[in-house]
């Protein structure tokens, strides 16, 4: 790896391509692919690293138990690959941001005194600002929003589908919602399987969770899916072939996934993904405030930009909870469920299990 150097605390701009790879400048080094990822745990067995903006400069954050300290890192060396956090505009979501080492360890500090239970009140009191539907769905939107951030230290998961024919009834508004709030929530309106290929990745599965809007015509197109049946599953991967070097590669397809749709999936060749997936029944309600606006205000009026900023600080204090708290020792629960049910349910309620949200 590839240590921070001296960065600032105002941060600071550098060019990617001025970085060695390694400390070796023989040709077999500088032939070492590079890759651009969103998070990297070596497969799931090792420390996790997050990518992060500090100022305008991207980097990797891990956390240090032998420190007690976060730890920015410029690249991740490998025998046969470097890894490197994406600038910017590699984003397919808002990155994640801090104006300077400073602020990352204030958040370091805030997240050491957190817990389950404190997070998912935090996480609750936004949910009820933006989305007004039944209690029931609160209650599971803000426990998912939490659970996203730790998608990947479990091996199945469920999905959404979320359905009404009305429009303003507010079956968007809960994707935007996993947008601002859940782990790195990419929005797509009515998204290709290429798409979501190009946002997995062949890295490490669980590298963002996918919010598809507009998604009427999955049942239409196989590779789609392919993608939500193989991705419920943390080994679920999909091949495809590589048109320049026709060999075979294979693509993690495990995240967290909503669909956003006016109907429900219907017919055999979807029933391996409504088998996977919680329906919701959007209701028309009066939320505080809209989500979008929030989201993406047009004019930054003082009431907008103090939400916006909210919603970005908690996304922030999650994202440093599930840095210190990734290697945690859990142990196993036991459940009355069995089969799918089992697969779905089982990893909320083991991250919750213990907490007073759980009762």
């Amino acid at each position: 790896m590839t240590s921070l150097g001296g960065l600032s605390d105002a941060g600071g701009t550098r060019d990617r391509n001025s970085i060695k790879h390694g400390n070796s400048t023989g040709k077999n080094q500088k032939e070492k692919p590079e890759y651009s990822t969103f998070k990297y745990s070596t497969r799931l067995t090792g420390p996790l690293h997050e990518a992060i903006m500090i100022g305008s400069e991207p980097f990797f954050v891990t956390y240090s138990s032998a420190s007690g300290h976060f730890e920015p890192i410029r690249k991740i060396e490998e025998i046969n690959r470097t890894l490197v956090p994406p600038y910017p505009e590699e984003y397919p979501y808002d990155p994640i941001s801090f104006k300077s080492l400073k602020e990352l360890r204030k958040y370091e500090d805030m997240a050491l005194d957190e817990t389950i239970d404190s997070l998912y009140k935090k996480v609750k009191e936004f949910v009820v600002l933006y989305i007004d539907q039944d209690v029931e769905v609160i209650n599971l939107v803000s426990a998912d929003i939490m659970w996203t951030y730790f998608q990947d230290l479990y091996p199945t998961m469920h999905y959404y589908d979320i359905t009404g024919k009305e429009n303003g009834i507010g079956k968007s508004t809960i994707g935007y919602v996993f947008e601002g709030l859940g782990y790195r929530g990419v929005r797509m309106t009515d998204p290709s399987a290429p798409n979501l290929y190009r946002i997995l990745g062949k890295v490490e599965p669980g590298q963002c969770i996918i919010i598809a809007d507009e998604a009427d015509r999955i049942h239409q197109d196989k590779q789609m899916l392919a993608i939500y049946k193989e991705g419920y599953a943390i080994g679920g991967k999909v091949p495809k072939i590589n048109t320049n070097t026709l060999k075979q590669e294979f693509f993690h397809c495990y995240c967290f996934k909503i669909r956003i749709a006016e109907e429900s999936l219907r017919g055999n060749i979807t029933k391996g993904v409504i088998d996977r997936s919680f329906l919701i029944k959007a209701v028309r309600g009066e939320p505080t405030h809209d989500i979008k606006e929030v989201l993406h205000p047009a004019n930054r009026n003082e009431r907008l930009a103090k939400l916006h900023e909210d919603i970005k600080s908690l996304r922030k204090l999650l994202l440093a909870y599930r840095l210190i708290h990734f290697l945690d020792n859990q142990q196993d629960i036991e459940t009355s469920l069995q089969g799918r049910n089992k697969e779905l349910c089982k990893p909320v309620l083991h991250l919750f299990h213990g907490s007073a949200a759980y009762i």
